[in-house]
C-alpha cells in the first residue's frame, strides 16, 4: 500500500501544501469451531497478516503561512485471531521426536520498510523531502504512522485439547506475536523568514 506525491509549487494561507495518505485495515481468523475434531500427530492452527505500506512526497517549492507544507500520514488498523473450541489432539503413541504436538499461533506484523529497497537508513530514499520554503509558526515536513493491531489465541470453553498420551509425553503452546517495523527519513531545506522549520517524523 504505497502513496507517491511529487509537486513543484504550491503558495497557500492554510492547509497541506501536499499531502500523501495510506489506509490499511482487515481481519484474520484461523479457527476450530464447535463440533470440529483434528487427529493428528502434530496439530498447527495458525493465522497470520502482514501489512506492507509506504510513502513519498518531493515538493520542491513550498511556501505556507500557519500550516504543514508537506504531510505524509499511514494508518494501519489489523486484528489476527487463532481460536479454538472443537477437539484436537495430538497423541502417536510412538517415541518419535517433535511428534505429540500442539500449537496455536497468532501473528500479526506491520511492515514499513526504507526506500529503495535498501537495508539502512543512509542508503535508503527520502519518504518526505521539501527543498524549498516551508511554514510560519508550524512544521514544514511531518510523517506520521498510526498504528493499531492485535493478536489474539482463544480456546473456547467447549475445547478439548490432547498432546500425548500415556506412553509418550507431548507439548502445547500458544503463541501471540504483534511485529512492527517502521522506517522512515524526512528532510527540509528551509529557505526565507520562518520562524519554525522542522523535520518531523512519528
Amino acid at each position: 500500500n504505497d502513496a507517491n506525491v511529487i509537486t513543484f509549487f504550491f503558495f497557500f494561507f492554510a492547509g497541506s501544501g501536499a499531502l500523501a495518505k495510506t489506509n490499511t485495515g482487515g481481519m484474520t481468523k484461523a479457527s476450530l469451531g464447535d463440533g470440529a475434531s483434528v487427529t493428528a500427530d502434530r496439530v498447527a492452527v495458525t493465522a497470520e497478516h502482514t501489512a506492507l505500506f509506504n510513502g513519498k512526497i518531493d515538493n520542491l517549492a513550498a511556501s505556507l503561512v500557519g500550516a504543514s507544507g508537506v504531510d505524509v500520514s499511514h494508518t494501519v488498523d489489523t486484528d489476527v485471531l487463532t481460536s479454538v473450541n472443537g477437539t484436537v489432539a495430538a497423541n502417536d503413541d510412538s517415541s518419535t521426536m517433535d511428534k505429540d504436538v500442539v500449537t496455536l499461533k497468532a501473528v500479526n506484523n506491520t511492515k514499513q520498510n526504507w526506500l529503495g529497497s535498501v537495508s539502512n537508513g543512509d542508503d535508503a530514499g527520502w519518504n518526505v523531502r521539501s527543498a524549498s520554503g516551508g511554514a510560519l509558526n508550524a512544521s514544514a515536513v511531518a510523517e506520521t504512522d498510526a498504528i493499531t493491531q492485535t493478536a489474539n489465541v482463544t480456546v473456547g470453553s467447549q475445547a478439548n485439547i490432547t498432546a500425548g498420551s500415556a506412553s509418550a509425553a507431548g507439548s502445547f503452546a500458544a503463541d501471540a506475536q504483534n511485529n512492527i517495523t517502521a522506517h522512515n527519513k524526512a528532510k527540509i531545506n528551509a529557505g526565507g523568514a520562518i520562524s519554525v522549520a522542522e523535520a518531523d517524523s512519528t
